[in-house]
C-alpha cells in the first residue's frame, strides 16, 4: 500500500529520475561538499 502523500515519488517519471540519479552515484558522477558554503563556492564556478 502506497501513502497517498507519498504517492507523486511512485510515477513513472518520478522513477525514472531515481534510476539515473542512482545511475549518476554508480558511475561517480556526483560531488559532495563539507559545507554550504563549499556547495556555493562550487556553484558560483560553474558557469557553463
Amino acid at each position: 500500500t502506497i501513502e497517498k502523500d507519498q504517492s507523486w515519488f511512485w510515477t513513472a517519471e518520478w522513477q525514472e529520475g531515481e534510476e539515473e540519479a542512482q545511475k549518476d552515484i554508480e558511475q561517480g558522477n556526483v560531488k559532495t561538499f563539507n559545507t554550504a558554503k563549499e556547495l556555493f563556492e562550487d556553484l558560483d564556478n560553474d558557469e557553463d
